[in-house]
């Protein structure tokens, strides 16, 4: 349990991974499609179908080859879309630095064509803050806002304010990051997108845990967590178990914690992520070790074991309970 009271530092890094990350999906939605070029078109519509559909490597294949379309046609402005819907599939597929990469290069084709637009410095400003470089964020948030609310449409502006308020947390003031998520909950209610509901409920949770209010925090994770997973956003689904377990066992409520180790291990491992599914299950394990329900005891232990059996050289499981 103690790793999850280690000190102010250690739990803003952790609010911050997973309030940024749970974000992403809501931003990361396509701009709109540009037209001219039939088969540029085409390959631009098949890979914003296949997104949609959670189908993000067959995407980013797609816009791989938009963007070779449009690279021939040498447009600007279809280089600079294709190129950030790229990096939009490459976040979802966990690529973060590919990312990154790519929106610096459908900046740069932005600048030359029709400008660059609020949801690429919107994605920028989230990277930034997920690698830790906390000012650069503030920068990229300062370029949004100055456009105005007006010019920016009440979605953008809603969530260039939550990435104010993540910010702020990161930045070590909390008190800062309350008042913004305060100020914009009438906001974020009125808007009719779940994602964006999702990223305010996440930020929520995150300044719980931060005042001590740990099973308050666990019930607003879950919340998210099954709001993404309609959504099928279901990287961002496993992150807010993952967060809901560390509110649950905080607040020493070692059963629903170990539930929730136990479903984000699950679903890392089925996505093939065995590493981080190890350290998920190795939580699980510490929260069923005071869980007395058995049938979550078992099916922690038996995770475990899948998980360890899979690792390349099968080395012999390690008993629940027990130090390697």
């Amino acid at each position: 349990m103690n790793r999850f009271r280690i000190g102010k530092g250690g739990i803003e890094s952790a609010a911050l991974a997973a309030a940024v990350l749970l974000l992403f999906s809501g931003c990361a939605s396509s701009p709109p499609e540009r037209t001219g070029d039939p088969e540029l078109s085409s390959l631009s519509r098949a890979g914003r179908d296949a997104y949609e559909r959670g189908e993000f490597k067959l995407s980013a294949r797609l816009y791989r080859m938009a963007r070779d379309r449009a690279r021939l046609i040498d447009d600007p402005g279809e280089i600079g879309t294709v190129t950030y819907n790229l990096a939009a599939a490459a976040l979802e597929l966990g690529e973060n630095e590919r990312a990154e990469e790519l929106l610096a290069e459908a900046r740069r084709a932005f600048s030359r064509g029709p400008g660059v637009p609020a949801d690429l410095v919107l994605l920028q400003g989230r990277l930034a803050l997920l690698a830790g470089r906390v000012g650069e964020a503030e920068g990229f948030v300062a370029e949004g806002l100055a456009a105005g609310e007006e010019a920016l449409g009440r979605r953008t502006w809603v969530q260039f304010r939550l990435l104010e308020a993540e910010a702020a947390l990161a930045g070590g003031d909390p008190e800062s990051g309350r008042e913004i998520f305060n100020g914009l909950g009438p906001a974020i209610r009125k808007i009719d997108d779940p994602l964006i509901l999702a990223g305010g409920l996440s930020l929520e949770g995150e300044l719980l845990f931060l005042e001590g209010d740990f099973p308050g925090a666990g019930k607003i994770f879950d919340r998210e967590a099954e709001l993404l997973r309609k959504e099928g956003r279901y990287r961002g689904m496993t992150r807010a178990r993952s967060r809901a377990g560390a509110a649950y066992l905080a607040a020493e409520d070692f059963c629903p914690a170990a539930e929730r180790f136990y479903r984000a291990s699950r679903a890392l491992f089925a996505r093939g992520e065995t590493l981080s599914a190890l350290e998920e299950i190795r939580s699980a394990l510490a929260a069923a070790e005071q869980c007395p329900e058995e049938t979550i005891r078992a099916e922690v232990g038996s995770l475990f074991i899948e998980l360890r059996e899979s690792l390349p050289g099968n080395p012999p499981p390690v008993p629940p309970g027990e130090s390697e």
